[in-house]
């Protein structure tokens, strides 16, 4: 960069660095920040609490410590699910012209109120959103059961297949969730897809690996 001082660009790489999956990056940036003594580093640091940008890095051990979080071990599975706003979200890849993908995005709140908004788009490559409310249930095995709302899959493409979501084989209770998706309601055979924490519209990317991002 031009001004390797300029605070608000090392705070920009790191965010940057978070949608694209690239922790090594984002470490070295919140590293760089938090041994300023520029004030206006203490200032974006705070603000990455609560910066969707950073919500998938958020999960890696060392920029959990960077930014002061607790250690995702040490919370209850309900902590883990309701941090940074309880926003996750589920994204596939869609047909010409919605190459770049559709998704869906869940929002949970205490007391077990949930919203999910489905992303899709039209013919014309045009975004539409439909948001439905619902109920969630936690599991002690890290299982999210959802009712109340439209999952089956008749009602719209990117269904969730029984309205749960099943924990991670490798992840934490309440960190990490995989479901069955019908992705096209002409097709028979359901896909596994990853739950991924944050919005899927600050990255609109696919990964081939369903447990990229979840280093634990």
């Amino acid at each position: 960069m031009a001004d390797p001082t300029y605070v608000t660009a090392h705070y920009y790489i790191a965010s940057a660095a978070s949608v694209i999956g690239d922790f090594a990056v984002v470490r070295a940036e919140l590293t760089w920040l938090k041994a300023s003594t520029d004030k206006e580093a203490k200032k974006v640091l705070k603000t990455a609490l609560k910066d969707p940008d950073l919500d998938r890095a958020s999960v890696d051990p060392e920029v959990r410590k960077l930014l002061g979080l607790p250690a995702l071990d040490t919370q209850t599975p309900e902590q883990r699910l309701l941090e940074r706003r309880g926003t996750w979200s589920i994204q596939f890849r869609g047909d010409s012209p919605c190459d770049d993908g559709s998704f869906i995005t869940l929002a949970f709140k205490k007391g077990g109120k949930l919203t999910i908004t489905r992303t899709g788009c039209n013919d014309n490559g045009e975004y539409l959103h439909d948001a439905a409310k619902g109920t969630w249930k936690l599991a002690a095995d890290g299982a999210l059961k959802l009712t109340g709302v439209s999952v089956d899959a008749e009602v719209t493409d990117g269904a969730v297949k029984d309205g749960t979501l099943r924990p991670c084989p490798r992840g934490l209770a309440g960190a990490c969730f995989v479901t069955t998706m019908l992705l096209h309601l002409d097709q028979d055979d359901p896909e596994n897809v990853t739950l991924y924490r944050g919005e899927a519209a600050n990255r609109l990317a696919s990964y081939p690996d369903p447990f990229e991002g979840f280093p634990y």
